[in-house]
């Protein structure tokens, strides 16, 4: 308890309030240039431990814990909020870039050996399933008019995701680790970089691409 309430200051101390009580002169105070001291006082009064605070009792400190997304007063008053409760799951029906189901979850990709091109149509596809993802978002945490969609998934990053279409085509996994590697975004929370992961994996077994050498393709 000493420990908590009246750690070591180095600073001079007063153990009653007369003018004349005993001091103890602390390093700091003696080396300042003004007065510094305080004054700790034994009571010699002791709480019941039932009525001590949390560190004596932990129990205590449980009444003012934080609230989680399941406690039943935030969907009790809801409606009074100016932002929506953020869901961890949307409600709304899954598509192509949600999660997908369990019986989609078994990749059917083969990865690309050799010089392949993606179109330009194809990429397109990509650039248009990653910009539905950050207007989900958006949407997810209330659609706010003080910042756009772009703030979920900055532009530079979204060129940078289109830029690397190739190596998604020659790598059999995508994973978040992978894309970290070759895309540069700090701000991304884990749960939806797995969601990128899953837009490219859709993404590149739903393109019928041209597995050609490039002399061959036409200009």
């Amino acid at each position: 308890m000493q420990k908590n309430f009246s750690p070591e200051t180095s600073l001079t101390i007063h153990t009653t309030l007369a003018k004349k009580g005993p001091v103890k002169t602390g390093s700091h105070s003696a080396a300042a240039s003004f007065e510094m001291s305080w004054t700790v006082l034994n009571l010699q009064r002791t709480p019941p431990h039932d009525q001590c605070c949390y560190i004596c009792n932990p129990t205590v400190a449980l009444s003012y814990a934080s609230s989680d997304i399941h406690d039943p007063q935030l969907h009790t008053f809801a409606a009074d909020f100016l932002q929506p409760i953020v869901s961890a799951a949307p409600s709304r029906p899954s598509s192509s870039i949600s999660t997908r189901t369990n019986d989609s979850q078994l990749s059917t990709f083969t990865a690309v050996k050799g010089t392949a091109k993606v179109l330009s149509t194809q990429k397109e596809i990509l650039r248009q399933s990653l910009v539905a993802f950050r207007h989900q978002l958006w949407e997810e945490h209330g659609s706010p008019s003080f910042f756009s969609s772009q703030m979920f998934l900055p532009p530079k990053q979204l060129d940078s995701f289109l830029q690397h279409c190739l190596k998604y085509l020659s790598t059999q996994s995508i994973t978040t680790s992978f894309l970290q590697k070759l895309v540069k975004w700090d701000s991304v929370h884990k749960a939806d970089l797995e969601k990128v992961v899953r837009i490219i994996s859709d993404w590149r077994e739903s393109i019928q691409l041209a597995i050609t050498p490039t002399s061959q393709h036409w200009a």
